[in-house]
């Protein structure tokens, strides 16, 4: 029993991954937010405008695509949205900046409509999204760029946010056979240096202080 403890203490340790390397999918997100932000914000100053009537030619066109293969109530449906599509785009031109709201409502509606499985009204503001995509791009290059930049980082960090949060619970455990006053601080240093506020809170809720 000796000595399979000191063959398993002897037993390489996998090393730590510096915290900052394993903050690269956040500071990429936001490398991207930054790109797409100076693209709309660029058009914006520089008086261009977003084609509506553009926007709503790809609306109607991926709607009336789609309908051959639903049920009637569910056409009746597309064209009611198509209405409704035209009042809010056609013939219309709109800021940068207010296309980009538009093109944020859409991108969070196509989700909450997927998660209720309503595959129409998920189309629809599918279709809303990428007209918008489209004609920001033309007006504000660097958009997609930036979108995909954006894209990239998140899905970086669903990969090293496990593992930093595994390291994370590490430091908390060799805390907790600390003193009170050096765990705390512990707690103040992950904290900070991974999430801010939003992490220590949390932090101090898995030692059960909050």
């Amino acid at each position: 029993q000796i000595t399979s403890k000191v063959s398993e203490y002897l037993k390489p340790k996998p090393p730590s991954i510096k915290e900052s390397a394993l903050l690269k999918g956040l500071k990429v997100a936001e490398k991207g937010k930054g790109i797409r932000n100076f693209a709309i914000e660029t058009a914006q100053k520089t008086g261009k405008k977003v084609s509506g009537g553009n926007v709503f030619k790809t609306i109607e066109t991926e709607l009336k695509d789609m309908k051959s293969g639903l049920t009637s109530p569910e056409a009746k449906q597309i064209d009611e949205l198509i209405k409704r599509a035209k009042t809010f785009y056609k013939g219309k031109a709109l800021n940068p900046e207010t296309a980009k709201k538009r093109w944020d409502l859409a991108t969070q509606g196509f989700k909450d409509s997927g998660k209720t499985g309503d595959t129409v009204k998920a189309a629809y503001h599918r279709a809303i999204r990428d007209g918008l995509r489209k004609e920001l791009e033309r007006v504000s290059p660097g958009f997609e760029k930036g979108t995909a930049t954006i894209r990239e980082g998140l899905e970086l960090e669903k990969l090293l946010k496990p593992v930093r949060q595994g390291q994370q619970r590490k430091l908390i455990r060799k805390g907790l056979g600390e003193t009170p006053s050096k765990a705390l601080e512990l707690v103040k240093r992950v904290g900070s240096g991974a999430a801010g506020a939003a992490g220590t809170i949390l932090l101090l809720r898995l030692l059960g202080w909050t």
